[in-house]
């Protein structure tokens, strides 16, 4: 049997007609796909990109920050090291003057220079013996106070009694003496001369503190994480023990 083409009542121009349609229907499709897949290739290039510039920025960021606290912490070492620890040698109560009273202490350097007259209105120095944070003649406080020996309240003054805020510590009032412990049996501890910590002891010399404890430490060192509890009884006895301490201590002085 013969085929003949086009078919028998199709004639040869509409044949062509519908090829070039078909062809052009399916050149027109692959076009098309071909324009949306690069598109979609340059948009997911694009997001690429664009997290990678997140993640760096983020990196550079977090980078920036460690450098600031790095820096931030060698400042506040640097501020510290101008202040000293030194032991509460005499209290004398300045006549006529509220709350100030001139202190002299040993600064811990073993000569007559060491040993300083300090007029403060710190209500907790109190006690002989206690180690407090002072700053000597020219040290410079964060605001920019240069400490410097001159008259307070009449009497000469050869540096300034240091509170918790102007050493930087997380705890402690304003206007109270930063006090540390001295008791040499306790794990912590510090003399006359030692470096001021960079923050606040237990007042037991006990490890642990708001920050680090960057003072004197004996063997062997209390690791709070194992340290003992106290019991309810023992807590209670203790608060009763310092009522008693403070009431002997009021009565004392009224006498």
């Amino acid at each position: 049997m013969m085929h003949v083409f086009p078919p028998p009542g199709i004639s040869l121009s509409l044949t062509r007609s519908l090829f070039f349609f078909f062809f052009f229907l399916f050149s027109s499709r692959l076009f098309t796909r071909f324009v949306s897949n690069s598109k979609w290739r340059k948009n997911g290039e694009k997001t690429t990109q664009k997290d990678a510039l997140i993640v760096s920025s983020l990196d550079d960021s977090c980078a920036a920050k460690e450098r600031m606290s790095d820096d931030e912490a060698d400042e506040n070492d640097e501020y510290l090291s101008q202040f000293v620890v030194a032991k509460v040698l005499e209290i004398t109560q300045i006549p006529n003057k509220d709350n100030l009273k001139v202190i002299r202490v040993d600064a811990g350097g073993g000569g007559e220079d060491d040993v300083l007259s300090i007029v403060t209105n710190a209500k907790n120095v109190s006690e002989i013996g206690l180690l407090i944070a002072i700053a000597r003649v020219g040290a410079t406080l964060k605001d920019g106070t240069v400490i410097k020996k001159q008259l307070v309240g009449g009497e000469m003054s050869s540096g300034m009694v240091l509170d918790a805020p102007l050493l930087n510590w997380k705890s402690g009032s304003h206007g109270l003496a930063a006090i540390l412990p001295s008791d040499e049996t306790k794990p912590i501890w510090w003399k006359a001369g030692d470096k001021v910590p960079k923050s606040r002891p237990r007042s037991d010399g006990l490890a642990g503190n708001d920050d680090d404890t960057n003072g004197k430490k004996e063997e062997p060192v209390v690791d709070t994480m194992f340290a003992r509890k106290l019991s309810k009884e023992e807590k209670k006895a203790a608060l009763e023990a310092k009522r008693a301490a403070r009431a002997a201590k009021k009565a004392g002085g009224d006498e």
